[in-house]
């Protein structure tokens, strides 16, 4: 299962993935995204209300309207360990 990050003040577009029920979903500011993946599995799942996603396989899917904080949110991931 990955994980599907709406990033804050952005849009869902439908078409992004097939079926929402091949991921998790939260929300969440691209500012805290290197601080919340440095949170313990139990704290990411209080905050966020999904299981933390395993680095290096789980994939994840981030969203924001024109890519721009994707883009960030995406350089911190990758810094993190995840690359899918």
């Amino acid at each position: 299962m990955g994980l599907l990050i709406f990033l804050s003040g952005c849009l869902f577009k439908n078409s992004l993935v097939r079926s929402l029920s091949e991921m998790d979903a939260c929300k969440m500011s691209f500012h805290y995204i290197d601080e919340d993946f440095s949170l313990t599995d139990t704290e990411f799942k209080k905050k966020h209300g999904v299981d933390k996603p395993a680095t290096p396989g789980s994939q994840i899917v981030v969203h924001c309207r024109t890519g721009r904080k994707a883009s960030h949110a995406l350089t911190a991931l990758v810094a993190k360990g995840f690359s899918q």
